[in-house]
């Protein structure tokens, strides 16, 4: 014999459980500011590796990761292109290694990444995941008729709740540092 459970409350829990995991997901990523670091051109050894974001003298700003650190120049692999170029016109990206001149160089900004949100996302998504999964299985499970489906929902529900908790908190880790060089 089966239990009886009141389906309305159950997915009214679920809903609110799912917009508190919406919420506290969005409030890490709108509450982050900017770090700000000065440092000499020496310092931009800190950079080395790292996922950064440049200005060049052509006008676009470029991302990418920084090869080297060279007296003259800042070497990027660019793998990203924001905004139309002077002197090459619109439809043309910069791509590749690029050297920024020392000279022109005053701000760069780096890209780092914390663990934490991306491990309390994935937690909360698993935990949401499962518990939406086990109330859909329950409303279509109602006599029994579809055991296999009811468990796919619940251990789907689980893997996607995962994914995506863990997509958002992946998000909300990355941090980004201004680090300003002075003479």
């Amino acid at each position: 014999m089966r239990t009886s459970i009141h389906c309305p409350s159950l997915f009214r829990r679920t809903l609110s459980s799912a917009a508190g995991v919406a919420l506290l997901s969005l409030g890490a990523m709108v509450a982050r500011a900017d770090d700000l670091v000065r440092v000499p051109w020496e310092g931009l050894s800190m950079t080395l590796g790292k996922t950064v974001e440049v200005a060049t003298p052509g006008g676009p700003v470029v991302t990418g990761k920084v090869v080297s650190v060279e007296p003259d120049a800042l070497v990027v692999h660019v793998t990203k292109t924001q905004g139309p170029t002077k002197t090459q016109g619109p439809g043309i990206r910069v791509k590749g290694e690029l050297r920024v001149p020392r000279a022109t160089l005053h701000v760069v900004r780096m890209q780092s990444k914390g663990i934490i949100n991306r491990a309390a996302g994935a937690f909360l998504g698993a935990g949401a995941g499962f518990f939406s999964g086990a109330a859909v299985a329950i409303a279509i499970d109602w006599h029994g008729h579809y055991d296999t489906l009811a468990r796919a929902l619940i251990v789907g529900g689980g893997g996607a709740g995962t994914l995506l908790g863990f997509l958002a908190g992946n998000h909300s880790d990355r941090r980004w540092t201004t680090i300003e060089i002075v003479p």
